[in-house]
Formats: structure tokens, C-alpha cells, sequence
């Protein structure tokens, strides 16, 4: 995906970006990463910015300060700093990945993956809102979860996708074999408890089996 030219034209710094003791985000750093992330430098209100700016996606219809800012610092390359559009009301959690070179975003329920040493090599998390997200390194795959879908991301990508079809998913426990939680059915107007193989994203919802 293509990304905007770096703007050097003064920029208003709002309250949404990562600093110390303020707003902080939760760093998962549990895959091993070629890159630091650090938390946002307290700079001036208007001004320049000493690195190069980049926003994900381009701004359209957006106040262009208007997301999550987050610097990443690639080994070999000059550090950078990335405004990450918010999605709807969901979590935001900054993540390494199963590919070393690249750092998984989440603003506000939406996700992205970007390479650190090319920030113009991103894509979207197909999961939207993002309501929960766990590094499970041992598998090699990041689980992302929204209201009623369950999406396993590993190296290459999407490893499987699954829907499951309820309205709010409770993710109970995550290994190599299996995922299990409960979801609340609106047909009986309960939880119902569910099962996905965790190789394949086959599940089962209750009496209802899907590839498992």
C-alpha cells in the first residue's frame, strides 16, 4: 500500500499519542522483534517534526492528528513516527509478530501491520473492531478477536478466519490445540460455549460444527 508523502509542515500534537504516564498503551512484545518502539517524545505544539511522519491509513476525512501515534526505530534505518487511524470502539495494543521485521498497531479497534524498516509496506487486520488480541508465540500466530470472529495472523499472514456468529466473544483459553471461550447467542438469549481447533480454525458453537 502506498502511503502519503512525509508532511514537514507544522503538525498540532493532541492528547491521543503514546507518553509516559498519559494514555499509556500496552506493549506485547512477546515474538521476537528487529526494532524498538518507544514512547512518543513531548514536542512542541506546531513545529517540524525531527523524523518523518507517516499516516496509516491516508488521511481522507480526518483531521490528519487524529489516531494513535507510536515511533518505531528499525535497526539500520531512521526511526519514524506513525499515526494510526482509529476504528471503532475496540482496544489498542501495540504487538511484535511472527515476522521479526514487522509491528502489529491496534488504534481503537482497528489493526495494522507494518513492516518497521519500510513503513510503506502495511496492511489491515481484516478483524474489525478488535475486541481482544494475544500474542500465542509457542504457535506462531497472533489470535485477534472482534464480536463474533476469531482470526489467527501468523508470518505470511491470515493463517485461518473464523465466524462464529455470536454478539460478544469471551475468550477463556488459547494453546496450540485448541481455543476455547463463550459467546452470547441471541437465539436463546444466553452464552453458549465454543470450540475452535487452533491449527485449522475449525470450530464448534454449541451444537453447531463448522470444519472442526
Amino acid at each position: 500500500m502506498t502511503l502519503p508523502a512525509t508532511r514537514t509542515r507544522p503538525l498540532i500534537w493532541f492528547e491521543t499519542h503514546i507518553t509516559a504516564g498519559k494514555n499509556m498503551v500496552a506493549h506485547e512484545l512477546d515474538f521476537a522483534h528487529d526494532y524498538d518502539i518507544r514512547e512518543c517524545p513531548e514536542v512542541p505544539g506546531t513545529g517540524p517534526m525531527k523524523v518523518p511522519v507517516y499516516y496509516f491509513p491516508t488521511p481522507s476525512g480526518r483531521p490528519e492528528h487524529d489516531g494513535l501515534w507510536v515511533e518505531v526505530h528499525p535497526p539500520g534505518h531512521s526511526p519514524w513516527l506513525g499515526v494510526f487511524g482509529y476504528g471503532e470502539p475496540g482496544i489498542s495494543k501495540v504487538l511484535s509478530t511472527p515476522d521479526s521485521e514487522r509491528v502489529c498497531v491496534i488504534s481503537g479497534g482497528r489493526g495494522y501491520i507494518v513492516r518497521a524498516g519500510n513503513p510503506a509496506d502495511w496492511a489491515n487486520i481484516p478483524i474489525l473492531p478488535i475486541t481482544d488480541a494475544r500474542p500465542v508465540p509457542e504457535c506462531g500466530f497472533i489470535l485477534f478477536a472482534d464480536f463474533g470472529r476469531l482470526a489467527a495472523w501468523g508470518k505470511s499472514g491470515i493463517v485461518w478466519e473464523t465466524q462464529l456468529g455470536f454478539d460478544g466473544l469471551h475468550i477463556t483459553t488459547v494453546n496450540c490445540d485448541v481455543i476455547k471461550g463463550y459467546g452470547y447467542d441471541p437465539a436463546s438469549a444466553g452464552d453458549v460455549p465454543f470450540s475452535v481447533n487452533a491449527r485449522t480454525g475449525g470450530a464448534k458453537a454449541g451444537a453447531i460444527t463448522a470444519g472442526y
